[in-house]
């Protein structure tokens, strides 16, 4: 729980500071590190 929650801040920080065009890649990151952590 709080390696998944610490990971989810530090992308929710780092998507407030890239682009937008870049969001969409972090995003997609976020998804696949979810992922990846459930495994």
């Amino acid at each position: 729980m709080d390696v998944q929650a610490s990971a989810s801040a530090s992308a929710y920080s780092v998507v407030i500071v890239l682009p937008p065009p870049l969001q969409v890649g972090s995003d997609v990151a976020v998804i696949w590190l979810s992922g990846r952590t459930k495994l």
